[in-house]
């Protein structure tokens, strides 16, 4: 044969080579946060049949000066994919009272560190995941013994099940997904039995639906969401669920937060529970598309859009008694308008920043006394919007 004249040898795959512990990209990200910045960094790299991935990073919160970072590996060559990860982080459930005990508000941050292993099952526009987890969950601010004991700590361990459809369409000059929808549901079992605390024993569910409907075929987008969780078994006085603030998403990273719902007009973590329900709107629209770099910079800017919103949602406890007869009464409606520009920063680094300004225009008296985090205004007059990452 050719290849053998040249001198080359036949030689077994090794997709484990030296080369595949060397990083291949590193993707830079900072989140503005309502009292601070996260600044993290991620890389990782794959073999050339991408039988083998593996990405890792480390992230910095200022707000409460906590360095976390995780590590995953996952094997793909299989028609079931296995993998392993490693994470730590902290969480901001906002202000919780302990009014049983010390009578203090307190501004709470919660550190977590575990991992888990996981298989997936990937089919068409479809994935199945299953998985084991175990997390250390402590407190990061400071709390007196008799507050410690009012929380759900120690270990948080048991079984996941995640169903994910993904059936979107994006073109060169799309400023957003324009057509089909993307689905995500989720079952969590902890229990002692596998390893979590005896006051952490639950059923969680959780589920998200989005549609992307194309508008005059003119690059104009109707996006819906509906999103939800629920709770069974002990109720956790932190919550399982965070509402609140305009988070950004990633097209990169892997999911969505089953655990943090956006809406906008209210602080991040302005409140947490053991259920929740968030009804999201926009209708997207493009305003210029430049399609070049500036100079010799190396951040070329693709598109420039614009968006009207609409949040309505709200989080509470199971205990709270919230029936049918009441249930829509305390829900938050948070209305506004974001301009967004898409970027790619060399080589080859997708990145996307919002301005917008949002408003609560029902239930605005759950914001007395409240501030916007940058304007430093009442909050009732609204909150300035300045994200990176997409809504959703």
């Amino acid at each position: 044969m050719e290849w053998e004249k040249n001198g080359w040898k036949e030689k077994p795959y090794r997709g484990l080579g030296k080369s595949f512990f060397l990083p291949r990209y590193a993707i830079p990200l900072i989140i503005r946060l309502d009292n601070g910045l996260l600044f993290e960094a991620t890389t990782g790299s794959f073999d050339p049949l991408h039988y083998h991935h593996w990405n890792g990073g480390a992230h910095f919160r200022t707000d409460d000066q906590f360095v976390g970072g995780f590590l995953g590996y996952t094997y793909r060559r299989l028609p079931v994919w296995m993998g392993t990860n490693l994470n730590r982080y902290s969480v901001d459930f906002g202000n919780i009272l302990f009014a049983s005990t010390t009578g203090r508000l307190v501004h709470y941050f919660e550190q977590r560190h575990g991992g888990s292993v996981f298989l997936a099952y990937p089919r068409g526009a479809s994935n199945y995941s299953l998985s084991y987890f175990y997390e250390r969950r402590e407190p990061l601010t400071d709390l007196v013994p008799d507050e410690s004991s009012r929380l759900n700590l120690g270990g948080y361990a048991g079984t996941g099940l995640t169903y994910t459809y993904r059936d979107v369409s994006m073109y060169p000059a799309s400023i957003s997904w324009e057509e089909g929808r993307r689905v995500r549901l989720t079952s969590i079992l902890t229990h002692s039995a596998l390893g979590a605390s005896s006051v952490n024993e639950q059923r969680v569910f959780s589920g998200d639906w989005r549609e992307y409907i194309d508008l005059f075929n003119t690059r104009q987008v109707l996006a819906l969401r509906v999103a939800g969780g629920t709770t069974w078994g002990d109720e956790l006085v932190q919550g399982n669920f965070t509402l609140g603030g305009a988070l950004g998403e990633f097209p990169y990273q892997q999911g969505t937060n089953a655990f943090y719902f956006p809406l906008r007009g209210v602080p991040f973590a302005f409140g947490s529970g053991s259920r929740v329900m968030l009804m999201s709107a926009e209708y997207r629209f493009p305003i210029v598309s430049p399609q070049h770099s500036f100079l010799v910079s190396p951040i070329f800017l693709k598109n420039v859009h614009g968006a009207l919103f609409a949040d309505y949602g709200d989080v509470w406890r199971k205990s709270s008694g919230r029936s049918w007869d009441n249930f829509f009464d305390l829900f938050m409606l948070g209305v506004g308008s974001e301009v967004r520009a898409d970027f790619v920063i060399n080589p080859g680094f997708p990145s996307f920043m919002r301005l917008g300004y949002g408003i609560l225009v029902r239930n605005r008296g759950r914001v007395t006394g409240l501030s916007d985090s940058l304007s430093k205004a009442d909050l009732k007059y609204g909150t300035i919007i300045l994200q990176t990452g997409i809504a959703f």
